[in-house]
């Protein structure tokens, strides 16, 4: 009798026939975040890595993805990759209304704050704003800016 097959009756000999597992609740969410270079990993890890969003090293990538088996059998292949965080809800998850004052902690803590709740006239100044025929818009404005540059004396 080999010394490892000591260990394995005694571990059979603590738990005992008639040990059960504590119950919990599995988490319907997870945070995962990318921690390692992909760099030298095979191009299955990066299209697994690309499907996530988590390829771009830029701002340092993270997603929220269910738990479901698909999901998880693709993290697993790259789990060597990623930090994957179980995602809680300490004071109960989110109603219908309370999207606009939550947050996400590192930890995957997911944080109902009322403090941080918009306002809603807020908003509607923001969508009239954004939605203003009258200004530009970022490529519009880049463009005229740069025929300027190109012919300084064309007053068209």
């Amino acid at each position: 009798m080999n010394q490892d097959s000591h260990v394995l009756t005694d571990l059979v000999k603590v738990s005992g026939e008639d040990h059960e597992d504590p119950s919990f609740e599995p988490p319907k969410l997870f945070l995962v975040k990318r921690i390692k270079h992909i760099k030298g990993n095979p191009y299955w890890d990066k299209q697994i890595l690309k499907t996530f969003g988590l390829y771009s090293w830029k701002g340092h990538p993270s997603v929220v993805v269910k738990n479901i088996p698909e999901v998880n059998a693709r993290l697993w292949k790259i789990k060597h990759l990623v930090e994957i965080t179980p995602i809680t809800f300490p004071q109960g998850p989110p109603q219908e209304g309370d999207y606009g004052g939550t947050f996400l902690k590192e930890n995957g803590e997911f944080v109902v704050s009322p403090r941080l709740q918009v306002d809603s006239a807020r908003i509607e100044e923001t969508a009239k704003f954004i939605g203003d025929e009258s200004k530009m818009d970022g490529p519009t404005l880049k463009k005229q800016l740069r025929l300027r540059w190109l012919n300084p004396f064309n007053l068209d």
